[in-house]
């Protein structure tokens, strides 16, 4: 969500909704901060632990590529059907899991190339995961390779402040 200078800090399967057309739309953006700078430094309160980035869990910065870290975690909760991410594991345990280099296992509906996309996207160094802009790329190519008659993956950039969406699936 670089493109409208938000740093949303709650990227979940929770908060995205469907319109009428079927585009995705982010939603709760109580712990949204607008910024023009790249990094954030949370002061408290109540965050989702299991959606964090390694880097928020140590020292409560945040960032787009924070943003990017939990993107994966709902391509997870989208590929596992609704499953907990970590849900083997205590919230105590979890920054020594990732700082190990652990992470979740690819579901079982999951295709290689959708857990390569995770995998990216939990890179440790932030400066490693790929933009959102390269995301959207690399899941139209994998959408038109696996249904070349179904459409395209197209990001929609709104300029209106209250409208922001993430992807819509237009036929070609």
């Amino acid at each position: 969500m670089d493109y409208v200078g938000c740093i949303h800090r709650d990227v979940a399967a929770r908060n995205v909704l469907l319109d009428e057309d079927n585009a995705c739309k982010i939603a709760d953006f109580g712990l949204c901060r607008l910024t023009d700078n790249l990094l954030y430094t949370a002061r408290g309160g109540r965050l989702p632990l299991r959606w964090m980035a390694i880097e928020s869990l140590k020292s409560f910065e945040y960032s787009f590529k924070t943003d990017v870290w939990s993107f994966g975690i709902t391509l997870y909760e989208l590929f596992s059907l609704g499953e907990v991410p970590y849900s083997t594991i205590d919230n105590q345990q979890l920054l020594d899991f990732l700082d190990n280099g652990q992470r979740l296992p690819r579901p079982i509906h999951c295709p290689q190339e959708i857990y390569d996309i995770m995998k990216d996207c939990w890179q440790t160094n932030p400066i490693l995961r790929p933009s959102f802009s390269e995301i959207c790329e690399r899941l139209r190519v994998i959408l038109e390779a696996a249904a070349p008659d179904y459409g395209y993956l197209v990001p929609i950039a709104y300029h209106s402040s209250d409208s922001i969406t993430g992807f819509r699936v237009d036929n070609v």
